[in-house]
């Protein structure tokens, strides 16, 4: 019961992202991203693992952690259903 309006500029040396959802026409979410390019090589990819060794590890052991308490506390789980996605906007804006 959500609508998703996605606001991107075409990708250069900056990208950037707008979000806003709205809940029957009243806005509940709006974030905004801005990027910068950065060219992948070996050295950059080693500087992310050297500034950032174990964000992988740290987050599933959260996401398990997590599970485990809603598990304790017998909290009920519900598949989701079949229901087909709604259709999203997605806007490029030249800049």
């Amino acid at each position: 019961d959500m609508q998703y309006h996605w606001h991107l500029t075409k990708p250069n040396k900056k990208l950037a992202v707008h979000i806003e959802n709205f809940k029957q026409d009243e806005k509940v979410f709006d974030a905004t991203l801005a990027l910068k390019r950065k060219k992948i090589s070996g050295k950059s990819l080693a500087e992310v693992l050297l500034r950032f060794p174990l964000i992988t590890s740290k987050v599933m052991l959260a996401i398990y952690f997590e599970a485990l308490r809603l598990w304790l506390k017998k909290t009920p789980f519900f598949q989701h259903s079949n229901k087909p996605e709604a259709p999203s906007e997605v806007t490029f804006h030249e800049k």
